[in-house]
């Protein structure tokens, strides 16, 4: 039983809590029927007044109505999807593994990749590489044919086999075989004219033996020798007139030596390539300078005969330690002296002109097509910037200035120098030596002729890393 104190600690509890109810149901009540408070006036912080409407705001109005709809499809079918793929893409190595089994092959075994070139004012190329990396003949031997084509008149084979001698030293046997409708000849000389473009088709047969000795690093010493026919036909490929018809107009002075008879050769010769890196190209900074000298007789016309030389110093700086940021300058002088008796009492020695100094094309002064400058000698320097753009993009910004000019460097002058700049594009991380790249460039005229963009290239295939 409860005492008489628990009894009244109980009533002065249930007084307590009815008391706190009652106080609450008042206060709501007179909340209910007060007037609300005035909303505050949101401060002008910075005293600026509101902008009045003007009329392109309303004329504004009546696009932005139209073009919500297409805005609407493009938002959510084309940026949102795309935006989505390229993610999933770049965190993805399955694209890239695709890409290096179709085209940079199969390095266990045969394998059969397509191959696809192209570069602006060119014909095209399809085609196909056969390649068998591993132990084709014997241990470490390795074949690659290569087979392209764009119609009867373009075609062409190459084939190589490389077998180890010795741990150091490789035997690779080279040949290729093409024929070509689209060649191009300006002129010889310096100041050779754009505008002055001829066109003709040249059959080309070459193979060659060489001794190929990695002496040290990544630095290779090459002793070669072989034997190279050419023959040349008037052509009108591209919407271009021939060589012949410029010589005929006088826009070029006269047929290019060698172009009327063909020619046949026997050369033999050295190169080197030094490289102060242990993995090769794509692997690191370096120093690397290269040299060569080769010997060179007409078959046909024995006391016709020329020596080719020439070499190069430059640098690769990778500016970070996963070789992305890539930064690399490089100089070169080429040079061909003639020498015996020319056909003609008192003449000179024709050098025929697919043999002489030629700048120009993917590797030197990317701005200019293969051949476009020809003369006895030849300087140049490039410099190239790489950077990535995304996980699987680089961007690659190259800046060119060279020309040719007559034996030893007669004529040169710094006005005569042109310049060459452009922008390319590669897919990432597919080989340390080379990797598949779109790219355009131009081409200017020389200094002292105003340096006015007259060359334009634009190439999908293959770039070689510095």
């Amino acid at each position: 039983m409860c005492t008489a104190r628990e009894a009244l600690g109980r009533r002065r509890g249930r007084c307590l809590i009815a008391f706190t109810v009652a106080s609450l149901l008042f206060v709501s009540a007179s909340e209910s029927h007060a007037d609300p408070p005035a909303k505050r006036e949101v401060p002008d912080y910075d005293g600026r007044q509101d902008e009045p409407t003007t009329v392109k705001d309303v004329v504004l109005w009546v696009p932005r109505v139209i073009l919500f709809i297409p805005w609407v499809g493009y938002e959510f079918l084309v940026r949102r999807p795309v935006g989505w793929v390229v993610r999933k893409l770049e965190h993805s190595r399955t694209p890239r593994a695709i890409f290096r089994a179709l085209f940079m092959g199969i390095p266990t075994g045969p394998g059969i990749t397509p191959l696809a070139y192209y570069d602006f004012g060119f014909q095209p190329s399809l085609g196909v590489r056969l390649l068998w990396e591993v132990n084709f003949l014997g241990q470490g031997s390795k074949l690659t044919v290569k087979m392209a084509t764009w119609g009867r008149n373009w075609l062409r084979v190459d084939f190589q086999e490389r077998a180890p001698l010795l741990p150091t030293l490789d035997l690779v046997i080279d040949s290729e075989w093409w024929r070509r409708p689209d060649r191009v000849f300006y002129g010889l000389g310096s100041r050779s004219r754009d505008e002055h473009r001829g066109r003709f088709r040249e059959d080309l047969f070459n193979v060659q033996a060489m001794l190929d000795w990695n002496a040290f690093r990544a630095t290779r010493i090459k002793f070669y020798g072989g034997v190279r026919h050419r023959d040349f036909q008037r052509s009108r490929c591209c919407d271009d007139i021939s060589v012949d018809e410029r010589v005929a107009r006088g826009d070029i002075e006269a047929l290019p030596p060698g172009y009327e008879r063909g020619y046949g050769i026997a050369r033999t010769g050295v190169a080197f390539d030094l490289d102060t890196r242990l993995g090769g190209r794509g692997t690191g900074s370096a120093f690397r300078a290269e040299g060569h000298f080769e010997y060179a007789f007409d078959s046909g016309h024995r006391d016709t005969r020329w020596w080719r030389w020439g070499g190069g110093v430059g640098g690769v700086l990778h500016l970070d330690n996963i070789n992305e940021k890539v930064l690399s300058l490089w100089v070169k002088a080429l040079f061909l002296e003639p020498g015996g008796d020319s056909d003609d009492p008192g003449g000179e020695v024709e050098v025929p002109f697919t043999e002489m100094v030629r700048v120009g094309g993917t590797r030197n002064l990317r701005g200019f097509p293969s051949g476009r400058m020809v003369d006895s000698s030849g300087l140049f320097a490039t410099l190239s910037y790489r950077w990535p753009l995304a996980a699987w993009i680089d961007a690659t910004l190259y800046l060119g200035t060279g020309n040719v000019f007559g034996e030893n460097l007669a004529g040169f002058k710094p006005s005569l120098l042109r310049g060459s700049f452009g922008l390319g594009f590669s897919l990432a991380g597919l080989s340390a030596g080379r990797w598949a790249q779109i790219w355009t460039a131009v081409g200017t005229e020389p200094w002292d002729e105003g340096f006015e963009v007259t060359s334009f290239r634009l190439v999908l295939g293959w770039s070689y890393a510095p």
